[in-house]
């Protein structure tokens, strides 16, 4: 039986989170929130590479939601929070966001996906809907799809997906760069007018 550490314990009896199966995972390459990382890279690659071998062929669902949580990680140990998992805005209908960010200029959005290709496009209708409410928003998409990732990155360029800021590979310096890059904004709490209609954790 899997014992989940003291910082997973709390995390749920806080947020009424339910224990899943990537947690599950996770609870066992990661087992104490102290481990020290040097960057967010980092934790990137180093719990992936934990990771993998426990999971079995098939398994995207469970996949992406661990890819999520190891994100989550990353944020919480370089400190870029307070931030919002799962979460929904006010004033965009039917749109889940994995991460958001609240900012002075308003909402910075993580996309994670372990792979792109017609993901992208979710993606970038994402961030569309989120530009028509918050004109100064960011959409950045965090991926482990390298190859992917330098195509759809050369599309937001050259304009085929002007929604979206960047594409980023989560396990290379890029990932460091963002996080360094977001580090020197003020990241906030959501407006008190109820912007964020419905959240699966806040964690801090």
């Amino acid at each position: 039986m899997t014992v989940r550490p003291t910082y997973l314990k709390d995390l749920e009896l806080q947020n009424g989170l339910a224990p899943t199966k990537a947690g599950e995972i996770l609870y066992q390459i990661l087992p104490d929130l102290g481990e020290s990382f040097d960057q967010p890279s980092a934790v990137v690659t180093e719990l992936w590479s934990r990771a993998d071998p426990l999971l079995s062929f098939g398994q995207q669902s469970i996949r992406g939601e661990l890819f999520e949580l190891i994100i989550a990680i990353s944020l919480f140990k370089f400190d870029l929070r307070p931030f919002y998992y799962q979460t929904k805005l006010a004033l965009i209908p039917e749109t889940d966001y994995d991460f958001v960010l609240w900012t002075r200029s308003g909402p910075v959005v993580l996309s994670a996906k372990t792979s792109l290709r017609e993901r992208i496009k979710q993606a970038a209708l994402e961030a569309v809907a989120l530009k028509m409410v918050h004109r100064r928003a960011s959409s950045y998409v965090l991926t482990l799809d390298h190859g992917e990732a330098e195509n759809a990155h050369r599309k937001v360029i050259e304009g085929d997906l002007p929604a979206l800021t960047a594409v980023i590979k989560a396990d290379t310096s890029e990932f460091d760069e963002l996080c360094e890059h977001l580090s020197k904004i003020e990241i906030i709490d959501a407006p008190t007018v109820s912007l964020v209609a419905k959240s699966r954790a806040r964690v801090k």
